[in-house]
């Protein structure tokens, strides 16, 4: 499966230390994030509401602070590695995914 409509995305990278991090904003139909999730590590049902600390401050174009239904969740990758998966499903048809992949 993919991606098949259109969709928007921005990214970023840092390094701090032995710990790198890369995010990533992904606006989608929402008719596409239900397949997009299928090829992730983590379960719909482990989404909880709230930022939790899992995404970090808004910067920029990376603001999940300002999402009006943010549901957050996170699974921990090989090689000392983390996924956090935010999203907000409150534009109706466009879902908005805040990715956070991280690790030393």
């Amino acid at each position: 499966n993919s991606i098949s409509r259109q969709h928007q995305t921005d990214w970023r990278t840092s390094r701090e230390g032995a710990d790198d991090l890369v995010a990533v904003k992904v606006e989608m139909s929402a008719v596409d994030w239900p397949g997009f999730l299928s090829h992730t590590p983590i379960d719909a049902s482990l989404f909880r509401p709230g930022e939790r600390g899992l995404l970090g401050p808004d910067n920029g174009f990376w603001d999940p602070h300002k999402a009006q239904n943010l549901r957050t969740a996170e699974a921990t990758l090989p090689n000392a590695r983390v996924l956090n998966i935010g999203y907000d499903d409150s534009r109706g048809s466009i879902v908005v995914v805040f990715i956070v992949n991280h690790g030393t």
